[in-house]
């Protein structure tokens, strides 16, 4: 391999160890607003709840509401988990980022 392939190769790799780095911290962040949307959900569920308890308004569609926000917090959940489980794989594993152990593509 001539000195400038080389180069180009180890400038590639430097990119792609970047890439990984920046991909596992959007992973992270994503986790983190998905956990922090459930949050919301809980709350809102919390909310439509009471006012259903205390036959305030709409009960049926508080509880519809109520059902509906328990669903979406734990659906969140879910994929917060499942952005985590991504993000703690070892980076260039295939089945982590779909790179190969050299860090690069295929």
């Amino acid at each position: 391999m001539t000195r400038d392939a080389q180069k180009c190769a180890r400038e590639a790799q430097r990119h792609c160890q970047d890439a990984v780095a920046q991909l596992l911290q959007a992973r992270q962040l994503a986790a983190e607003a998905l956990c922090r949307s459930a949050s919301a959900h809980d709350r809102a569920a919390e909310a439509n709840a009471r006012s259903a308890d205390a036959g305030i308004g709409d009960v049926a569609n508080h509880n519809r509401m109520a059902a509906f926000h328990r669903a979406a917090a734990r659906t969140n959940r879910q994929r917060a988990q499942q952005a985590r489980s991504l993000s703690d794989q070892e980076p260039g594993s295939e089945s982590g980022n779909g790179l190969g152990k050299s860090g690069l593509p295929g």
